[in-house]
């Protein structure tokens, strides 16, 4: 019943997305990739697009293994300062696929020794790679502003690449995983003093669980289940 009802609610939001969004352009028309930035928004835009279509997680796995191939492509001719280079909003790409949790890609950019050593590197928000992995923002969104969920703009991105978060095992997990081995030096707090400032919507419940947990990730996936099974519920006839 519960796979059910998650199908239904991706259904509508694609629905939605044919009245409210603007078509999408095409993998054919994006040009190859030279930066890792760009394999980064490619790749997120070509999410989007599965969601959009088939919503069919195995896909989107497909694109992630495909664009970390693409990103190893890039180390033999491009210079090391690119690899860690950040964007306007001081975010490097090792930042950037771990907020997304594009595992695939951050263990293809740790074998970068000067990756490795820029880890710690914080954005303008006062963020690391190993914050943006304990936020998962793309996933929590919704517990972070629920009225988010009124706003199809923001609604429908998140909802239909929604399969790619749900799928086993925990891309978060992971990438947290590797970005420890790779020596990278933090704790919740950081990330938990971001979420409680800036989510200024979220609902009481969040809020405590946050507060009191030892690890933010592990209270924002449980919370963001609670989440999602009480859609589910209500959708239930």
């Amino acid at each position: 019943m519960q796979k059910f009802k998650w199908r239904t609610l991706l259904a509508a939001a694609a629905l939605l997305a044919t009245q409210w969004m603007a078509p999408a352009a095409s993998a054919q028309d994006s040009k190859s990739p030279d930066t890792p930035q760009q394999i980064i928004v490619d790749l997120s835009s070509l999410l989007y697009i599965i969601g959009e279509t088939s919503g069919r997680s195995d896909e989107m796995e497909l694109a992630q293994t495909n664009a970390a191939a693409q990103m190893q492509s890039l180390f033999d001719g491009i210079d090391d300062a690119k690899l860690v280079e950040p964007d306007s909003a001081g975010n490097t790409p090792l930042s950037q696929a771990a907020a997304h949790g594009y595992h695939e890609l951050v263990a293809t950019l740790l074998q970068s020794n000067a990756v490795r050593a820029s880890i710690d590197a914080r954005d303008t928000k006062g963020l690391s790679a190993w914050d943006h992995a304990n936020l998962s923002l793309p996933r929590t969104a919704l517990i972070c502003n629920p009225s988010l969920m009124q706003n199809p703009f923001a609604f429908i991105p998140l909802m239909v690449t929604m399969p790619f978060y749900a799928s086993e095992p925990d891309r978060y997990v992971l990438t947290r995983e590797l970005l420890a081995r790779a020596g990278a030096t933090g704790n919740s707090d950081t990330a938990r003093t971001f979420w409680l400032d800036k989510c200024e919507y979220q609902s009481e419940s969040v809020r405590q669980r946050v507060t009191e947990s030892d690890d933010l990730l592990e209270a924002l996936t449980a919370e963001n289940s609670d989440f999602f099974n009480a859609i589910f519920k209500r959708l239930e006839p």
